[in-house]
């Protein structure tokens, strides 16, 4: 779609965002409606607390940046290669679980995780195709999807995971609406 059809990379992932909306909303709604039959009081989430919105929009663009990210990484390396670059997936988020969660690691966890990084720097320097704006972007993407996934597990205490899908879906494609404009201008 990217190389072929000249789609850019903000198009499709404005549309990957729609159809998640679309689908999220769908079930979400009918949840609501469901529990409205069902005389069931909705879980005390409240969406709209400032915290929950500030959290949701930060969620948002992480996850635009996510989507874009890994497809300008697919677009210029391999998809073998991008799927190597996550494979230090577990280093970050041991790294900012630490950070934004408190949670500890043990030593044994982070020694295992050097094989890992070894084996990265290995691919990376052994690939025909390597190019740098490639490779960043897909360690971005994986940095991003890291951080995500953590500040998610924080604010899932308080909103449900298909809300959390549906809101940042919603909140991804006007972060993306901008970059789509500039793009075609």
């Amino acid at each position: 779609i990217l190389s072929e059809l000249g789609a850019t990379s903000h198009q499709l992932g404005c549309l990957q965002m729609v159809a998640t909306s679309i689908f999220g909303g769908v079930k979400v709604f009918s949840n609501t409606l469901k529990e409205k039959n069902d005389g069931i009081r909705s879980q005390s989430e409240s969406p709209f607390s400032r915290h929950i919105r500030s959290t949701l929009l930060v969620l948002a663009l992480l996850r635009s940046s996510s989507v874009v990210l890994g497809l300008v990484s697919l677009k210029h390396v391999p998809a073998s290669f991008t799927e190597t670059i996550k494979s230090t997936a577990p280093l970050f988020t041991v790294y900012f679980q630490h950070i934004l969660l408190g949670m500890r690691t043990s030593p044994q966890v982070l020694c295992s995780l050097l094989p890992v990084m070894i084996g990265l720097v290995v691919c990376a320097h052994a690939e025909i195709s390597f190019n740098a704006l490639g490779f960043w972007a897909a360690v971005l993407n994986n940095i991003v999807d890291c951080l995500q996934n953590v500040v998610s597990k924080k604010v899932l205490a308080k909103v449900t995971p298909i809300r959390l899908q549906f809101y940042t879906s919603v909140l991804a494609i006007f972060v993306q609406i901008p970059f789509i404009l500039y793009n075609d201008a």
